[in-house]
């Protein structure tokens, strides 16, 4: 079946599914109620964007042959533990080491269940020196996929974000798999795509709707990072042509980025790196005057871009060596400029609170 009629099954199934849901969500009480700190909604929301993304993805599942093989089957089965603990974690709130070990459940499911395993991290170094990682193979898989999943955690701040980040990811990977002929994996992306695109018509804003009427919920975050993690694993792990995975690191690279500045930042705070707080940097891009619509607009942008220096690289023989040394010059500049700013707002917030 075409990608294009895929991706459109999964599309109306998505937004069929989120039209029974959002009244079903209201009723029961599954909703985001606003607050004063972090949240930027103002009336109770329903959480049913990801039970919505993951209906669509069911559904297409049993029109589309190319998806009902072992590999997503097992991919189901290492994302039960997620969308448990997701499903808990929006109808009561959960702690941040359930969450993780969670993660980690999912994880040894995707390692051992459907044999996806971080093996070989490519030529990092130098060409001509693969970087094999033998017995640290599987606890390496465990950390990425823990990392991975939390930074789209992470990212579902304001609307349409989340999901805007996963659709572009997806979207890089999708043509990742179709140049490497790996024809189940970009037939999940392609799916995904459809289903996240018809939970966006609902959470994104644009002229025609003010502020999202539904939120993808943990359960969608913790689904969307998963599914990105197990893309870029099996991609990069193939026996022949694979993705480089540094390519992969690059698709990734604005949740990537924001995530392990913030929990380098936290850290030097003394701080929990799981904790919540306004130092992301979709909150910066508020707190300096941009609207959610032109903050979700940028970084978008920006992740579109990153994806295509990882894609573009690898598609025009760049060496990783470079991918790798650049993508480490980026996160240190990052680091250094965000670390001023988030001084500066400090400085500023403990004169506003000295002035009270």
């Amino acid at each position: 079946m075409k990608n294009e009629l895929v991706a459109g099954i999964a599309f109306i199934a998505s937004v069929l599914a989120i039209c029974l849901l959002r009244p079903l969500c209201l009723k029961v009480g599954l909703v985001d109620h606003p607050d004063a700190v972090r949240k930027q909604h103002a009336a109770p929301t329903p959480l049913g964007g990801g039970l919505g993304i993951l209906i669509g993805v069911l559904i297409t599942s049993l029109l589309v042959p190319e998806l009902r093989d072992g590999g997503f089957r097992s991919f189901l089965y290492a994302l039960v533990p997620l969308l448990i603990v997701g499903l808990l974690d929006d109808i009561v709130e959960t702690r941040a080491l359930v969450r993780v070990i969670a993660q980690i459940v999912a994880a040894v499911l995707m390692a051992y269940e459907g044999g996806a395993v971080i093996r070989n991290l490519g030529e990092l170094v130098a060409p001509g020196l693969p970087l094999v990682l033998h017995g640290w193979a599987v606890p390496f898989t465990l950390f990425c996929v823990v990392g991975v999943v939390n930074a789209i955690n992470m990212s579902d701040g304001i609307d349409g974000l989340a999901g805007g980040v996963a659709l572009v990811a997806l979207g890089w990977f999708a043509v990742a798999g179709a140049m490497q002929g790996a024809v189940a994996d970009t037939v999940l992306a392609v799916t995904f795509m459809g289903a996240v695109a018809g939970f966006l018509v609902f959470n994104l804003r644009h002229p025609l709707r003010a502020r999202a009427s539904i939120f993808l919920g943990d359960l969608g975050s913790l689904m969307l990072g998963f599914v990105l993690v197990w893309l870029s694993i099996r991609l990069t792990q193939a026996e022949h042509g694979g993705l480089p995975a540094m390519a992969a690191v690059w698709v990734l690279g604005l949740p990537l980025l924001d995530a392990l500045s913030i929990i380098v930042w936290r850290l030097t705070q003394k701080r929990s790196p799981l904790s919540a707080d306004q130092d992301h940097l979709h909150y910066v891009l508020l707190r300096a005057g941009l609207s959610q619509g032109q903050t979700v607009g940028i970084l978008l942008l920006v992740a579109w871009l990153f994806g295509a220096i990882g894609i573009g690289a690898w598609r025009y023989g760049v060496p990783e060596s470079v991918l790798f040394y650049g993508a480490l010059s980026v996160y240190a500049v990052y680091l250094v400029v965000m670390t001023r700013v988030w001084k500066a707002m400090g400085t500023t917030q403990r004169v506003a609170d000295a002035g009270k």
